[in-house]
């Protein structure tokens, strides 16, 4: 299956314009410092952009935030999808004070994931 390039294009541009929340994650998560596995931003899968995505172990990181916009139909439809094609999604519920919460963000994906 073919990925719009607009999509694409898309996501690469909001790997570039990352939220607070978004850049600290993403420095618990790149070059495989969390649990050795490799993940991406704002990765594409069919017709949805992800915030953090392993192929490894199938696992979707989610941020919960403005960003992702209020239509909640649009929401269920793409966790729906999600669930099956067989992806685990985890919600990383974060603050404004997120700096000193990132050593309990990632206990708690070790946590969930151990």
């Amino acid at each position: 299956m073919k990925i719009d390039p607009q999509l694409l294009e898309f996501a690469k541009s909001m790997r570039h314009t990352a939220t607070d929340a978004e850049h600290l994650i993403w420095q618990l998560l790149r070059a495989k410092r969390f649990m050795s596995l490799k993940f991406r931003r704002q990765h594409v899968i069919k017709s949805y952009i992800v915030d953090f995505y392993c192929h490894e172990i199938g696992l979707v990181i989610e941020l919960d935030g403005s960003q992702h916009g209020t239509d909640y139909f649009q929401t269920e439809k793409k966790y729906g999808f999600m669930y099956e094609i067989d992806l685990y999604l985890k919600w990383a519920l974060l603050h404004k004070d997120l700096k000193c919460k990132a050593p309990l963000i990632e206990l708690n994906l070790r946590r969930n994931l151990g």
